[in-house]
């Protein structure tokens, strides 16, 4: 319903600037009304991602990691800077033994926010598994800089 009403509005939006007879003040409101239906298109979005988000977070407490990996990607493809989905989906690919997914997750999620201390963490442990030690042992460091009070960084040195 939602985008037939978009569709509907960018519609009137356009006959209103393609007539003979706009002025300034039909053109403003037309950008203003545009703008207006970005930021409700947005703010869906970001509540379409949380959603996604939120069902990848339940999945993984059910231990149905294949269904977070699915919910979590949905967030991702609507929310592409959303760090936490790919740290939480690197983790629940780590439950499934693929080292070489949850580094990439982990990856992502670094580079979207560098202060990120548990994305190093995952990250360090999927090393660790696929026998880049020194890897994991930088990653696990930086994810002590980060937050000293992370333990788990440090199981990982040992």
């Amino acid at each position: 319903m939602k985008s037939l009403k978009l569709t509907i509005a960018t519609l009137v939006l356009g006959v209103i600037a393609c007539s003979p007879k706009a002025n300034a003040t039909d053109l403003f409101a037309t950008t203003q009304l545009k703008s207006e239906s970005k930021l409700e298109l947005a703010q869906t979005n970001l509540k379409d991602a949380e959603k996604y988000f939120n069902g990848g977070n339940t999945k993984t407490m059910r231990g149905d990691y294949q269904g977070a990996i699915a919910d979590y990607t949905k967030a991702i493809q609507i929310n592409p800077q959303l760090a936490l989905a790919y740290l939480n989906r690197g983790a629940a690919r780590i439950k499934l033994k693929d080292y070489q997914g949850a580094m990439a997750d982990s990856t992502k999620a670094i580079q979207i926010n560098p202060q990120l201390a548990e994305a190093y963490l995952n990250r360090s442990f999927a090393r660790i598994q696929l026998k880049d030690y020194q890897g994991g042992i930088a990653d696990s460091t930086k994810a002590i800089q980060i937050n000293p009070q992370l333990a788990e960084a440090y199981l990982n040195l040992s």
